[in-house]
């Protein structure tokens, strides 16, 4: 009677159902491999395959997953839409994939050697979306497969490099997972996830151009996860040459002006580098060259920098704004100088040094009053950012204030320590008579003189 439903396309969920809801009913095996193979033939029953396996799966006298392997190895196109149902659950992938190991050890044939490119495609893919939906536990299931070893020497014996992309996939979990510990204040693990993370790269072997950039990214990344910033800033540095020169189809670099607008220019223009970003899917933001600059900035910060952070911020600016770039990344350029002139300034007037914070404040008005400037143009007058850079400003008027306040304490010379005084109020009143969206004019009202100061000892007070 099964043989007779078998024929019968529309039973064949029913028949799924069941042998789900009974499955110890006796069936013959070849039924049983009828009914996995009208499945897999067919896309649009895969999803009931689902019920099949789990009724078959702890079954000993029949292996249900050296069926679906033995099948689709033996068709031209595998079905992705059977290994999606496959790879729902870990204990299904760990026994798919040992199936696949069996395949690879008995002198595969070429038709074998694709499937299993597709297999593990599939697989990235499966962890990509483990990735997405932030199931960072799930996913660390898949990459810590005991039978993935096995697979991984004999992909390097056929040269299957989508292996590659597995370990790619598998050190951007141990990250992710890393960075959850981080937050949780369990950092001796975290350190311990960022390590696993490194060892999965070293495992990466003759890699294509964007497999090897990749492991050069993910690398330098965790070694700035593992506050190895020096190493992480050399590798970021290293990856952008790296990119300008295949971009370019370039042996060295000059010494000078791989940083310019023209490098970028003519990285974004070439055919090379559009193909290095399409092929690289959900990687991409990885290889983009002003991505990797950034990353050379905020390593920097770290590092606590922030005149070397600055300096790279500015000019990130500039190429930007001459080569007319995206809005979104003239106006986050701006933010960082900001960010940056202001940790900067901090720092300074920790130390006591406060004309030189003062200096810096100053710069970080300059940033954010064309930040202002660019948002009220581009995103409108009423904008709710436009209150924030207003607010941000304010405070760092406040900082202003404070650095004349605390010089005006240790100076020594009475009219010089009034002045700075009467400048801490100034500025105490224009904040007070101004609404916050007008505060385009600071550095003229921090630089402003008081008239009854002029003179030759007004001369030798620093204030910036």
């Amino acid at each position: 009677m099964m043989k007779t439903l078998l024929k019968i396309k529309y039973t064949m969920p029913y028949i799924a159902y069941l042998v789900e809801k009974f499955p110890n009913m006796v069936i013959e095996k070849s039924e049983i491999s009828g009914l996995i193979e009208s499945f897999c033939k067919s896309d649009l029953h895969a999803s009931h395959l689902e019920r099949l396996i789990k009724a078959m799966a702890n079954n000993k006298d029949f292996n249900i997953f050296e069926e679906i392997v033995s099948i689709m190895m033996n068709k031209e196109d595998l079905s992705r839409e059977v290994m999606e149902v496959v790879f729902q659950n870990i204990f299904h992938i760990d026994q798919f994939l040992r199936e696949i190991k069996k395949n690879l050890q008995s002198k595969p044939s070429a038709r074998i050697i694709k499937s299993t490119r597709k297999v593990l495609e599939t697989l990235n893919g499966t962890i990509r979306q483990l990735l997405y939906s932030s199931s960072y536990f799930e996913a660390e299931k898949i990459v810590e497969l005991e039978v993935m070893n096995s697979i991984y020497n004999h992909a390097l014996e056929f040269k299957i490099e989508e292996i590659n992309d597995c370990y790619l996939y598998a050190a951007k979990v141990k990250n992710f997972r890393g960075v959850e510990e981080k937050k949780n204040k369990q950092f001796e693990i975290a350190k311990e996830l960022f390590q696993q993370a490194l060892i999965f790269l070293s495992k990466v072997k003759n890699p294509n151009t964007r497999q090897k950039l990749l492991v050069l990214s993910r690398s330098s990344y965790t070694k700035q996860l593992l506050h190895q910033h020096e190493e992480a800033f050399h590798g970021f540095e290293q990856l952008y040459k790296e990119i300008v020169k295949f971009s370019l189809s370039l042996n060295n670099l000059p010494e000078k002006g791989v940083y310019e607008a023209s490098v970028y220019s003519l990285v974004e223009k070439s055919n090379h580098y559009k193909e290095l970003l399409e092929s690289s899917l959900d990687n991409r933001k990885y290889l983009n060259i002003f991505g990797i600059r950034s990353s050379m900035a905020f390593v920097l910060e770290l590092q606590g920098n922030y005149q070397g952070a600055i300096d790279v911020y500015q000019e990130f600016y500039n190429v930007q704004h001459s080569l007319e770039n995206s809005k979104l990344r003239i106006s986050r350029s701006l933010r960082n100088i900001a960010q940056m002139n202001k940790l900067l300034g901090d720092v300074y007037l920790k130390d006591m040094q406060y004309p030189e914070a003062r200096k810096c404040y100053i710069d970080t008005l300059v940033a954010a009053g064309k930040l202002l400037n660019f948002n009220k143009k581009v995103r409108g007058r009423i904008h709710p950012m436009n209150l924030e850079i207003s607010k941000f400003t304010s405070r760092i008027l406040g900082s202003v204030r404070y650095s004349f306040l605390k010089q005006a304490k240790i100076e020594a010379d009475k009219e010089t320590k009034q002045f700075l005084f009467d400048k801490s109020e100034i500025i105490l009143k224009e904040c007070i008579k101004n609404s916050l969206y007008k505060m385009d004019r600071w550095k003229d009202i921090i630089n402003r003189k008081i008239p009854q100061y002029e003179g030759e000892k007004k001369a030798n007070i620093k204030f910036y």
